[in-house]
């Protein structure tokens, strides 16, 4: 059932009323009536505002409040169906034995029967028959002119599950193929409609497109694919089972995007790791789908009593038997059947339970996420291997808090994971490789550390790194590069200073030595001198 804009047509005397009935005490009642009670709003349009305009109805949006007053407001309409004997419901598997509901409720005479389900305005009924619909109909308009509701009869809509049996004549519309339960499309078995699948992978490369138009570096794109793009889509993937195939050819347009197109110089499995750990926090799908499949297999081994594990016992049972030994029953069948949601569920958690994966969800923990991502995914970059202080230093997240630019966080980031791409790489002949600036090698430890090109440039940092610090800052790799330096320094906030003056010296460079490529000749060093200055 479908409501016409639902938070903003309560009617304040309802929210009082339904308050009051709960049981809420004088002091929170009042305040709630402080906050609603000759409550105006005005309109601004083109500078212009209009006079204050009273409203005797809705829920304040953006306020944190409004979201719980709302569910308070709806329980009533939810009650009334539960209690209402024209609504029949349905009785999960199992829910008729008092064995099987004591191991789900703690209590063999619980009611199992199942008539609704409810998330904000989002309301799904089950009907048989005409009668039912009707009574479920006549609920809602009480509701309605109780509290100020209307049903959008727009989009109340039902879904005919069965394959054999033609529905009877329906006032609402009726769809024999798909629809939609709580955001996410679902056909009569249960499975991710094909057509819906293409429409999702069509949207998702649209936004793909158009986020490339928009300048960004690497770790805003980072930040663009996992809050933008891939939530679309995750939140479906992780509620229905979708082919590798699907996942894989998504996972590689996520990559492409994130660089631009081009050849990744930093690996994939280093890359999905935190920022702060060398990575880039590129969202993994399949371990974005996996750590959702865990986290509903660890609700359904958990004491809180939930009415869906009637369903997943069935799936589950075979699989999670050794760590879970109370879901199994012999009153109700068992199927080891990983085409099915909890049948893929029960293959994951199984997995994570035999490789010693905790069996509650305590949200002071790591996530189930990162979790899989360290323990099964992640690589460590080689610079770790190559610049051994590193393992005790905080490199990576000092880089990304000092303050630095966003281009110069990724240049680093680059840099340091040896994905700079050098003439003394790039070249090949000895012309080629040479620097722009003398006649040795263009290394990366040449051009940033070596090159007497650069010589003024280098004691400028050095004196401002000793005015800080009081220390000498040698020029060798993993003293300027990898800030082997602020290892003897105690004090943060003079190791964030010392990183923003090498970061801004490392981008500084990089971008005179580009700036000299396009121009075909040497700028004087003056110039990068001044830049240097500048950024400080």
């Amino acid at each position: 059932m479908g409501s016409r804009k639902a938070f903003d047509r309560i009617n304040h005397d309802y929210l009082v009323e339904s308050l009051r009935r709960f049981g809420f005490g004088r002091n929170f009642i009042n305040w709630i009536k402080l906050l609603y009670t000759n409550a105006t709003f005005r309109i601004k349009i083109n500078n212009a505002i209009s006079d204050s305009i009273p409203f005797k109805s809705g829920v304040r949006q953006g306020c944190s409040l409004s979201g719980n007053l709302f569910v308070i407001c709806l329980e009533p309409l939810l009650h009334n169906i539960r209690r209402n004997p024209r609504i029949p419901g349905v009785i999960p598997p199992g829910g008729q034995y008092p064995a099987v509901i004591k191991s789900i409720f703690n209590d063999p005479s619980a009611n199992t029967t199942i008539k609704l389900s409810a998330y904000a305005d989002d309301v799904t009924t089950i009907v048989f028959s005409v009668d039912d619909e009707c009574a479920t109909k006549a609920t809602f308009q009480l509701y309605n002119k109780a509290s100020g509701g209307k049903t959008n009869e727009d989009k109340t809509l039902i879904l005919w599950c069965s394959d054999w049996l033609d529905p009877p004549p329906f006032e609402s519309k009726v769809n024999r193929n798909w629809g939609d339960f709580l955001g996410v499309p679902i056909d009569t078995t249960g499975k991710l409609p094909s057509s819906e699948l293409t429409k999702i992978v069509s949207n998702v490369r649209r936004q793909i497109g158009i986020w490339s138009n928009i300048e960004s570096s690497l770790f805003e794109r980072a930040t663009i694919l996992k809050a933008f793009i891939c939530s679309r889509f995750v939140y479906i993937f992780s509620l229905m089972l979708v082919s590798n195939n699907i996942v894989d050819n998504l996972q590689k347009e996520i990559n492409n995007y994130l660089w631009k197109q081009k050849r990744p110089t930093v690996k994939f499995k280093t890359c999905i790791g935190k920022r702060s750990d060398g990575g880039v926090g590129l969202i993994h799908l399949n371990a974005m789908i996996s750590s959702f499949r865990i986290k509903c297999g660890l609700k359904m081994i958990d004491p809180v009593p939930r009415v869906w594990k009637f369903y997943a016992y069935q799936y589950c049972g075979i699989a999670i038997r050794p760590y879970a030994p109370w879901i199994w029953s012999n009153l109700v069948p068992h199927f080891d059947d990983k085409i099915y949601f909890f049948g893929d569920v029960a293959v994951h958690t199984g997995k994570w339970l035999k490789e010693g994966g905790h069996t509650l969800i305590n949200n002071s923990e790591q996530t189930v996420y990162w979790h899989l991502i360290y323990r099964r995914l992640f690589k460590q970059s080689i610079c770790y291997q190559r610049n051994t202080h590193l393992e005790n230093s905080p490199f990576f997240k000092i880089i990304h808090s000092c303050g630095l630019s966003s281009a110069a966080i990724e240049f680093w980031f680059l840099l340091a994971h040896y994905g700079i791409n050098t003439r003394a790489r790039l070249g090949r002949n000895d012309e080629e490789k040479r620097c722009y600036f003398c006649d040795l090698p263009e290394t990366t430890s040449h051009l940033f550390i070596t090159c007497r090109f650069f010589n003024e440039v280098y004691l400028l940092l050095m004196e401002h790194v000793k005015r800080i610090s009081g220390l000498f800052i040698s020029r060798e790799e993993d003293t300027i590069i990898y800030l082997k330096i602020i290892s003897d320094i105690p004090s943060r906030i003079k190791q964030r200073q010392i990183t923003y003056l090498v970061g801004n010296y490392l981008n500084v460079i990089w971008r005179f030595r580009t700036l000299s490529y396009f121009r075909d000749n040497c700028e004087p060093i003056v110039g990068c001198v001044k830049t240097f200055n500048a950024c400080l």
